[in-house]
């Protein structure tokens, strides 16, 4: 495995994992080897919340992101490959925080 790849997307999750607007929000990642291409790592982010406000309503949101595909953290990956898949990496888990965020504040100017 490619470790300075294997670094620089650690490091965007990390920065990910780490960033909540709200306290009981769960943020998941999967990872999974591709089937088709061992050279291949298939990664799913998932952002998750349930509340309770009042005693018989029970708000809940769970949203997950896009696959994010990426070949650079084979043995022998391409020094392109690392910078457009931590561009593209940042950008699916931007996309999955706005959707995600625009439906929990739309719940919480509900209450």
């Amino acid at each position: 495995m490619n470790n300075e790849a294997l670094k620089a997307i650690q490091s965007v999750i990390d920065a990910w994992l780490a960033e909540k607007e709200y306290h009981f929000e769960n943020k998941q990642v999967y990872s999974f080897t591709s089937p088709t291409n061992p050279e291949e790592f298939l990664l799913k982010f998932s952002n998750s919340i349930r509340k309770n406000r009042k005693e018989d309503v029970e708000d809940e949101i769970v949203m997950s992101s896009e696959k994010f595909i990426t070949t650079s953290l084979s043995e022998n990956p391409s020094a392109e490959n690392l910078s457009a898949d931590v561009k593209k990496l940042k950008k699916v888990l931007k996309d999955l925080d706005e959707k995600y965020y625009k439906e929990a504040n739309e719940i919480k100017d509900k209450i």
